[in-house]
């Protein structure tokens, strides 16, 4: 896409970046860009761009014609081309050819450094924008559970920055409320709504999928990510009662969750559910092996639903983090003996961060995964190929 891009920029669209960011069009101009612009698909943007062909610019900036009919003829040129599927050199000549139809010359490259260096931004911003949409999440209603702290906070923030509406669910309601006030402050935006549930719960789950829908209207994306470990030890060691909680909590109640959204999914062909699992599924640990019992599940519990929902567009993925650096592992990653151990073994001679989890999840939740369906991808630093 560069020689498409370059040549976008050339002709003037990349003035309208300039606009945005630097606040040269009239405040109503600039908000109405700024609300169509840096979530949406560009296509989308076409319509509130029409009433601002008449916008006149500063005079020093005469060149790029802001919201001029090169800029919104441009527009439609590019998604005419590149919504059809072709190729660069295609894309390349259907713009030349919408400029030679108009009649109207290319404006000259900036000579003034100040003007230039707008230029050249506003084409790394527009650059970003088209490149970006294939991760575009705006308008997709996505619940992450046991979002409040953690994996699952950490995938609810960057879920919201990319422009999915997020429910921010575990079991205290006051830190789902802090949550999503702290991701709308940050997405300057009603980004997140808060609605508490414990996953050990079917009706509180059942009520967690009611509230987003009378909120949203739907669910696109299902993250599970809660998930309970109430035993650190050897297997001969745990009760009854407590392999009975990991396995409630972490397969029965995540297939519990998972049953409640697909529905409203199957029906409209479109949907993606995301389990956070564990590398502890694919080995076996003298500590945490009940965990990694449950854990294993996830993986198959994703393919087998992947099998059964492929037919009807709903995909379901797995995502296995190695040690992380969260309230969850504690136990692990605060021993010292342990934390050396792991470290030792893992090529980046490090543990994750909870943020370094949440771009699988914006990957799994976006059209870019459109045809993954029943896989796992593992996030671990290395550690499952080390040995």
């Amino acid at each position: 896409m560069a020689a498409a891009l370059t040549y976008l920029k050339r002709i003037g669209f990349a003035s309208v970046r300039i606009g945005v960011e630097a606040s040269f069009l009239p405040a109503d101009a600039y908000l109405a860009l700024r609300d169509a612009l840096p979530h949406a698909p560009i296509r989308e943007a076409l319509g509130p761009l029409e009433h601002l062909r008449a916008v006149k610019t500063p005079k020093e900036l005469g060149y790029l014609r802001i919201a001029s009919e090169c800029v919104v003829d441009s527009m439609q040129a590019v998604f005419r081309a590149y919504g059809s599927g072709t190729t660069k050199r295609e894309l390349v000549a259907a713009l030349r050819r919408e400029e030679q139809a108009r009649g109207s010359p290319s404006p000259r490259r900036p000579t003034d450094r100040r003007a230039r260096s707008r230029y050249i931004d506003a084409g790394v911003l527009f650059g970003r924008i088209l490149l970006t949409n294939l991760f575009d999440l705006t308008g997709r209603v996505a619940v992450v559970s046991g979002s409040s702290r953690g994996i699952g906070r950490a995938i609810a923030e960057r879920l919201a920055e990319h422009g999915a509406n997020v429910v921010i669910s575990s079991r205290k309601a006051e830190a789902c409320s802090q949550t999503a006030k702290a991701i709308n402050v940050a997405c300057g935006r009603t980004a997140a709504v808060p609605v508490a549930a414990n996953i050990s719960s079917k009706d509180e789950l059942r009520g967690l999928v009611d509230e987003t829908c009378r909120i949203f209207g739907r669910i696109d994306v299902l993250v599970c990510n809660a998930a309970s470990n109430p035993y650190y030890g050897p297997m001969a060691g745990i009760s009854d009662e407590q392999f009975r909680k990991i396995l409630d909590n972490n397969v029965l109640a995540t297939n519990w969750l998972i049953q409640m959204a697909a529905p409203g999914m199957i029906e409209r062909r479109d949907g993606s559910i995301v389990i956070v699992s564990s590398i502890g599924g694919l080995k076996g640990s003298p500590v945490i092996g009940a965990y990694n019992v449950s854990k294993a599940a996830d993986f198959q519990l994703a393919r087998n639903l992947a099998v059964e929902w492929g037919k009807h567009n709903v995909r379901v993925n797995c995502i296995a983090p190695g040690l992380v650096r969260t309230d969850f592992a504690r136990a692990l990653w605060e021993n010292p003996q342990t934390l050396k151990a792991v470290t030792e073994r893992t090529p980046l001679e490090r543990i994750g961060e909870p943020d370094e989890i949440a771009g699988a999840a914006v990957f799994l939740a976006s059209k870019a995964s459109s045809f993954m369906t029943g896989q796992t991808i593992v996030v671990d630093g290395g550690a499952t190929i080390a040995g």
